[in-house]
Order: structure tokens, then sequence, then C-alpha cells
């Protein structure tokens, strides 16, 4: 019971997680003694990857496949910070008394059934490369494995500048703008963006910023 109190899993995820948790260990010991901690948190939504600090109540873990977050009480609300996007956390010697009677499983399906409406309101149709099929799966969870299999088109030649057949046209969602283009980055030229437009021009600005950079010679 003491340990249900704490930590939760959750391995029906679709979304296979990877990255990592360098905050984890502290994390667990705050969870564990019942300690105050600062948190440093980006604000994805805001340009410049702008940081927040917080003095939060640490009150439960929950991995979702592998994806861990933090359940945490904030100015008398509870909050969710999935811990890989942690910038920092730093232990307090502050105790705080647990609120009792809390059902952690039942908060948690709750907070992922509204966190699902909050992923279908940004959409994103993409063009995938036949390279890539393999990996959806793993990349994007196992509806998209039905998606590519069901509703795959190939390209058609000239489209959106690809000639090359077995490329599949795929509906993604993602939390935001940036959660898509942070993911997204990372996949090259396997992946196209065909909308919405504001996400193809915010890729191909970080792209050329990219190029700009690397694309000069190197220093001495």
């Amino acid at each position: 019971a003491w340990v249900r109190q704490r930590l939760h899993l959750d391995w029906s995820g679709d979304d296979p997680a990877h990255e990592p948790v360098p905050h984890l260990k502290v994390l667990k010991q705050a969870v564990w003694e019942d300690r105050r901690l600062w948190l440093v948190s980006r604000l994805p939504a805001i340009p410049g990857n702008r940081t927040v600090e917080r003095l939060v109540e640490p009150l439960h873990l929950v991995t979702l496949a592998g994806d861990w977050h933090l359940v945490g009480n904030f100015e008398g609300r509870l909050r969710v910070y999935r811990v890989a996007d942690l910038v920092a956390a730093r232990l307090t010697e502050e105790q705080f008394e647990r609120p009792a009677g809390f059902d952690l499983p039942a908060f948690w399906a709750d907070w992922r059934a509204e966190r699902a409406g909050w992923r279908a309101r940004y959409a994103v149709t993409v063009r995938a490369s036949p390279d890539l099929v393999p990996w959806l799966p793993q990349l994007f969870g196992s509806s998209v494995r039905a998606q590519a299999d069901a509703a795959a088109h190939p390209a058609a030649p000239g489209e959106a500048g690809r000639d090359r057949p077995g490329w599949l046209t795929l509906a993604l969602s993602f939390d935001s703008l940036e959660a898509a283009r942070s993911r997204l980055l990372g996949l090259g030229a396997a992946v196209e963006v065909l909308a919405p437009l504001p996400l193809r021009l915010s890729l191909a600005d970080y792209a050329a910023q990219v190029v700009a950079l690397y694309g000069a010679a190197p220093p001495p």
C-alpha cells in the first residue's frame, strides 16, 4: 500500500520511451521521503526555450510504457511533469504531508483521457519514406501500424517534390507544434510534413539554421 501511494506502472501506452531521464533518481528519493523539490522545466509553447522554476511537492511517479512522469502538487493544484523534459531537479530538506485517500490509478486514467483530447488538437499529415515503415510503430505507436497497412498511399510522381514509389501518407497527432517539430526533426528527410503549413515552415527554418551553422568551414 505504501508503494502504491507513490508508484504506478502503466504499460498500455503506444509509444515506448527511449529518452534519458537523468533526474529520475532525485525524483524517486523525493517521492520516497516526502521532500519538496525545486524543478526547472521547459515551456515548449514559448519561443526561445524558456524555462520555469517551481517548488513542487512530489507525490507520485508513473511510468507510461517506460516514459516517466512525476505527479506533483504546485500551489494547491496537481500537475504532471514529464521527467525527460525536466532541465534540473534539486532536493530540499523540506518535508510535506501527503494527502490521504488519493487514488493514483484513477487520477492517472483521467489524466490520460484528458491528454488524449489535447493530442487530437494538433493534427499533422506526413509522408514517410519506405525505409521508415518498419520503424513506424516504435516511433509513433501501434495505431500507426494499422494506418500504414490499411490506408497507405504511395506518393504520386512529382507530388510535393517526391517521385519515388512507396512513400506513405499518414495522419499523426501531437500535443503541440513544438512537440511535433521536436519529434520529426530527428527523422531528417525520412519524413516530410505536408500539413499544417506552420509546422512545415518551422521545420524548414530549423533545417536552414543547421545548414548555416554546419555548412560553413569548421573552426581552426
